[in-house]
């Protein structure tokens, strides 16, 4: 495993290695732990998406790496994360996660294909993550609050098992660390057995 300390990433020449370590321990997702160039985010016209409840700063950071040429790494302490909020974004519950997190998905894919990350690895850690989304998903008919939705889970559930990104999931993830039963159930999309 690569220590992350001082240094920098050029954009246009890639230290894959260290890219997609940065990627797996979510150092390029949220906005707490960077510095922002104001004449960028001005010029491009970027925002966070207010049409989302979660990921929307992923999404940002994403479309702000497309303009820039190299991003700068310190291992300096500057923040502290306290992770025991039980109401914190992360824990929460959302009717739509699964359109949120393709939403991120291609994004993701999106600024992989830009730097020409098209390989296995590099897919195996988008659709894993997309996978996590899934297998996450389909248990939301088990929250209360989505009942009270009056969400029809049926449909809900076979939306996302017809899905067309999900055959990638299949393919690329590691899904060894989750229920065989219900990986095997997602394999055969079969939305019967999950009510």
């Amino acid at each position: 495993e690569l220590k992350v300390g001082s240094g920098s990433i050029y954009l246009n020449n890639i230290d894959k290695q260290l890219f997609l370590q940065l990627n797996e321990q979510y150092l390029l997702y949220g906005p707490t732990n960077k510095l922002y160039l104001h004449n960028i985010i001005k010029k491009n016209n970027l925002r966070f998406d207010v049409s989302i409840s979660y990921g929307e700063d992923l999404i940002f950071n994403f479309m702000y790496y497309k303009f820039i040429n190299k991003i700068s790494i310190t291992d300096a302490v500057s923040y502290f994360y306290v992770q025991d909020n039980g109401e914190s974004l992360s824990k929460k519950y959302f009717e739509n996660k699964f359109e949120t997190a393709k939403k991120i998905h291609f994004t993701l894919l999106g600024f992989f294909d830009h730097i020409n990350f098209v390989d296995t690895k590099s897919y195996q850690l988008l659709y894993g993550r997309l996978f996590d989304d899934v297998y996450n998903s389909l248990f939301l008919i088990n929250n209360p609050k989505f009942k009270k939705t009056n969400v029809n889970a049926f449909r809900y559930i076979k939306s996302i098992l017809k899905d067309s990104e999900l055959s990638n999931c299949i393919k690329y993830a590691d899904t060894s660390m989750y229920s065989k039963k219900i990986v095997s159930i997602i394999k055969c999309r079969s939305t019967i057995l999950f009510l």
